[in-house]
């Protein structure tokens, strides 16, 4: 119903995104739909947790600091911001998180600790973002990355963890049917950033509760990451300023070789199932693996990500459809 509400906004208020050479859309298409499942989620969430007889700060704190992500990001899909207040407001709503959760630490470790989820929740904001370019991908990853920390938090017993995930996973199986298999509306900044920083919220929120460890989170998550960070290395790397519009993600590359948006998406899929709900399955059963088996995963989808590259772009430099 949110959704359908979202729709008739977008088109009363002209929220559109145009195709255009950076983009992968061949007509116009209503955005800011993800405001939908953000408020599912934010309101639903609150009044769930009301029927539990111990809710921790810490779920509060990821509502409260995901609030700030979906404010700035609605208004930036009505009018485009600057990079600057943007990352501004991921970094504020980061910081409250951490040190609203995990505390500020008392040795040099523990805030080193903090200072990197601060910097991985201001990354998975962004790159979620990066990674919301065709029909569909962004909804695939978030479900099945809400579904593994669900998982988790059920198997740990953690049901202030386990209450969020299992929302946003519902709110992403409601949203679904106007994202594929071709979108009539898009997420927009306000669904793609801040699902990013919720999911990775809730990654801290199961470190917070000892739910989980290091590990988890970034293998769950790894697809996007490794994907939306390989990018941005070979973007920076190259003298490019990283926060242009651009189409050199891998997924972008296998749509302009010809495939179609929900092929592309079942390759992303596929790469899941095959790869990191196996991976993230094994970490559950020896969790004193984590490490190990976080860069194996990770070396392993780089590998992929560097030699699918290659291959096509040797393709569309051959003449091959873009």
């Amino acid at each position: 119903m949110g959704t359908w509400l979202a729709l008739a906004y977008a088109r009363r208020r002209a929220l559109y995104d145009l195709p255009g050479q950076r983009r992968s859309h061949v007509s116009r298409t209503p955005r800011g739909g993800g405001i939908a499942p953000v408020l599912v989620f934010l309101i639903a969430t609150p009044l769930l947790a009301l029927n539990m007889a111990d809710v921790p700060a810490s779920l509060w704190w990821l509502l409260g600091s995901t609030a700030l992500v979906a404010a700035i990001s609605w208004v930036d899909d009505h009018r485009s911001l600057p990079i600057l207040p943007r990352i501004a407001v991921h970094l504020l709503a980061a910081v409250l998180l951490v040190l609203g959760a995990l505390g500020v630490g008392d040795d040099l470790p523990a805030i080193g600790q903090r200072l990197l989820l601060v910097v991985a929740l201001v990354l998975a904001t962004n790159f979620w973002n990066f990674m919301d370019g065709i029909d569909g991908i962004a909804v695939m990853q978030s479900a099945v990355t809400a579904a593994l920390l669900a998982m988790a938090a059920w198997l740990a017993q953690a049901p202030p963890v386990l209450l969020p995930a299992l929302v946003l996973l519902a709110a992403l199986v409601g949203f679904a049917p106007f994202n594929l298999p071709k979108a009539r509306i898009f997420l927009g900044d306000v669904g793609s950033t801040t699902l990013g920083f919720g999911l990775a919220g809730i990654g801290v929120l199961g470190l917070a509760e000892g739910s989980w460890g290091w590990a988890l989170w970034p293998m769950a998550a790894a697809p996007f990451m490794i994907d939306a960070g390989l990018t941005l290395l070979s973007r920076l790397l190259r003298g490019v300023r990283w926060y242009n519009p651009h189409r050199e993600h891998l997924y972008q590359w296998l749509h302009r070789s010809g495939l179609s948006h929900p092929r592309v998406v079942a390759i992303y899929l596929a790469c899941n199932l095959l790869l990191v709900v196996p991976s993230v399955l094994l970490l559950l059963q020896r969790p004193q693996r984590g490490v190990a088996l976080w860069i194996a995963l990770w070396l392993l989808l780089s590998i992929i990500w560097l030699l699918s590259r290659h291959a096509l772009l040797r393709r569309v430099k051959r003449g091959r459809p873009e």
